[in-house]
This record gives structure tokens, sequence and C-alpha cells, in this order.
């Protein structure tokens, strides 16, 4: 019979799979991460309990958040893992299970004033994001700000209750500008070319519909570094789960399956710190133009 993920089980849990080596009671938060997805928990939450394991940087600890359906959802299957998440990869042809614990909460979807208290916080350092490309309001035939978008207005219009991403990004900046507590720097997750300069745009032309003058203080002191973030999600199907069951003995209701090969790097333009993820593998660089992919050439069909 499979065993229940969850703090309390940690130890029967260590003899088929790798589970976190430090004190989670000790973590501190100082990354609130908007859309908990499979990607985010295979990836960031990765680096970040590598490094956790370490025993370094125990004050940067991830706060998860969202604004959508599927974020309460997941919510729902984590909280009784105590945020906790199985990942498997495939490592050549074996498979290889680990217990991830950087994320110390989770705070639900209509929580908004609860998240927004946590962004005002200066112990948040980094706000990063994994949204989707649709999450960024930016049209991607023109690369122009959809102020237009029913959405945007919304949060324009009353921003201290946003309904999307990019608005508590910027209600959560608002709050710091207004208490003169400094910034966060704001790192874009997604997979997409300049990712940074994407979320950098969609930020600012929020935040000047809201006020210039918030838009102002934003484009001189928040950062928003260009990342490239990689990693082969797989469908987490009735097979793969039965495998975890099988194979782990582990009962996880919101496992992540992937491949072992995985990448991050990130221009090293922080507002206010960041962690040495360097110590686990994440490249750090001054451009991260010069290491994005380059489109392949159309062939002329003469």
């Amino acid at each position: 019979m499979a065993t229940k993920l969850s703090a309390a089980t940690l130890a029967p849990i260590s003899l088929t799979a790798s589970v976190p080596h430090y004190n989670r009671t000790r973590l501190k938060a100082g990354i609130v991460h908007i859309g908990v997805g499979k990607f985010h928990r295979a990836h960031q939450a990765v680096y970040m309990d590598d490094l956790f394991n370490l025993g370094d940087a125990h004050d940067w600890a991830i706060i998860g958040a969202g604004v959508r359906a599927a974020d309460g959802h997941t919510r729902l299957a984590l909280e009784p893992q105590d945020w906790m998440s199985t990942v498997v990869s495939e490592d050549g042809h074996r498979s290889i299970a680990r217990v991830l614990a950087p994320m110390i909460e989770f705070i639900e979807p209509s929580a908004t004033d609860m998240l927004l208290d946590r962004l005002e916080d200066p112990a948040v350092r980094i706000v990063s994001m994994t949204v989707t490309e649709a999450g960024y309001y930016i049209d991607s035939a023109t690369g122009q700000f959809k102020a237009d978008h029913p959405d945007m207005v919304a949060d324009a219009e009353d921003i201290n209750a946003p309904k999307t991403g990019i608005g508590v990004v910027v209600s959560g900046l608002k709050r710091r500008w207004d208490a003169g507590s400094g910034p966060f720097t704001v790192l874009s997750c997604d997979d997409m070319p300049e990712n940074g300069r994407i979320a950098e745009s969609a930020v600012l032309d929020l935040a000047a519909m809201v006020d210039p003058e918030l838009a102002g203080w934003i484009r001189s002191h928040v950062t928003f570094p260009g990342s490239i973030a990689e990693r082969v999600i797989k469908p987490a199907d009735d097979t793969l789960r039965e495998m975890l069951d099988r194979t782990f003995g582990i009962e996880d209701a919101a496992p992540v399956f992937c491949t072992e090969p995985r990448r991050w790097i990130i221009e090293d333009d922080f507002a206010a710190g960041r962690p040495p993820l360097e110590k686990v593998g994440v490249a750090f660089v001054s451009d991260i133009r010069e290491h994005q992919p380059t489109p392949p050439v159309a062939e002329s069909a003469a």
C-alpha cells in the first residue's frame, strides 16, 4: 500500500525516494511565485530544493500564489501534503523520484489581501511568475500591451483588488512604493523569448494606467531579468501514477513527471538581492539575448 505524502511520512518515503535534508521549520520566505503549475515544481522548485539541501539560503523559501481556478485546484491537492510535491524524472532507462519542500505557504486565489500583505513585506525580494504568454496581455503580432482588454481595464480601475497576475505584481509594487520599503525583482520563468522585456512592458503599461508616477518609480527601481528555463514535462497519466505507486510506494495528489535534463539561465540584474543559485547549476549572465536560441532560417522554395 502506498504512503500518502506529508511531512509526517518522509521517513518511510525516504526508503525509495530522495527527501529534503533541511529543517523546513527554519525556512523563511524570500520569493513569491505566481502560477504554481507543473513546470514551476519541476524546475524552479527543484533548484531551490537543491540549494536548501546544501544548507544555504534558507531565507529564500517560496510562497505559492495564483489567480486562476487551476491554481486553486493545485492548492487543494498540495495542502494535505504540507505543500510538498513528488517529482519523478527519467534518467536514461530508469526513473528517479524526489520529494521537494521549498514552498512553505500557498495562498488561495481568493485571498488577495493576504497575498498583497506578503508582497508588501520587504523580506520578499523576488516575485517570480509562470503565467503563460497570455498572462502578460501582450499582443503577439504587434508586441503592444492590450490596454483595452477587460481584465486590464478592471485591474487599473481597482488595483487594490487585482484579478490577474500582472495586476497582483503592480498592486504589490504600489504597496511598496506607498510604504517606501523598496522594490522587489520581477522574474518571468515562462518559456518565451525576451520574457523579462515582456514582463517589464506589461507591468509598466498597467502601472501607467493606474498612476504615471508609480510607473516612473517602477522604471527607476524595479528590475525584470530575462531568463531561459527549460525542462520537458510529461502528462501525468494513469500509467505514470501507477508507476509512482508501484515503484516508489508514494501516493501524491499532484505528482510531476519530467525528463532529467534541465537548464536555467538568468540575467544577473536583481533589485533586492538573489539566492546563490550558481551553486546548483544556474548560469547567471549579463545579457540573456546572447543565449537565446536562434530561430531556424526558412529555406527558399526556389
